[in-house]
């Protein structure tokens, strides 16, 4: 893993960095985010019990295809996108004083 990002489950945002870890079980709600001017890269196991590589390989796939259509529908999956008043930027602040420096809002 390497760089800092936001990681929000069970209503909760959490800073991680390399070397952090956290675990959430399945079906459980999470966001992601990076609110720094740096990449993070991060590792995420998903373990499905029985499941061959083929079948993972399937659900990756839906997954992209999901997280398409969800975009398409108006969900945000990006910081520019979110309302000024949404509490992940709320989140993005405090971990990131510089925030709205380094991520101007851009004009509607």
């Amino acid at each position: 893993m390497r760089g800092r990002w936001g990681l929000k489950s069970l209503g909760r945002w959490h800073l991680m960095k390399p070397g952090s870890l956290y675990w959430f079980g399945d079906n459980i709600p999470t966001g992601f985010q990076v609110p720094f001017g740096e990449d993070a890269y991060i590792l995420i196991f998903k373990a499905a019990s029985g499941d061959d590589d083929a079948a993972f390989v399937h659900y990756l796939r839906g997954m992209a295809a999901n997280l398409r259509k969800e975009r398409e529908t108006g969900t945000a999956f990006r910081l520019a996108d979110l309302p000024p008043s949404h509490p992940a930027l709320d989140f993005a602040r405090k971990v990131n004083p510089r925030f709205d420096r380094d991520f101007p809002s851009k004009p509607k």
